[in-house]
């Protein structure tokens, strides 16, 4: 092999590499969902984390057990085993899911307040 064959090949194999660490970055969030997350679980100041927030109203201070049941919903439906692979997916279609999943949350436990309220007239 040349030293021009060996340069050439190291250079694509370094930029392979680097294209896979930036797929496997290394955070805790799930990219896509986090904005969602913080639209139904942060109050209207986005200061303090469950207060006021959508789901403060339904659930009170037990609202972070939905994100808690809907993180592996999440990669349940996309089919991965953890965070840095859903990271993989597409942001926005990530979005998406984790956008209805709290909505259908939400409606059901407003459907069963409603239910409950009946009942008890």
């Amino acid at each position: 092999m040349t030293p021009e064959e060996l340069n050439e090949l190291k250079t694509v194999l370094k930029k392979e590499i680097l294209m896979e660490l930036k797929c496997e970055k290394r955070t805790n969030r799930i990219q896509g969902a986090e904005l969602i997350r913080q639209k139904w679980m942060y109050g209207p100041d986005k200061k303090y984390q469950y207060s006021n927030s959508i789901l403060d109203k339904a659930f009170g201070n037990k609202q972070h057990k939905i994100w808690d049941s809907i993180r592996p919903l999440l990669f349940a439906i996309f089919g991965k085993d953890n965070i840095y692979q859903l990271n993989t997916e597409d942001e926005t279609l990530v979005e998406e899911v984790t956008d209805k999943l709290f909505q259908t949350v939400y409606d059901l436990r407003k459907l069963v307040d409603k239910k409950k309220n009946e009942s008890d007239i």
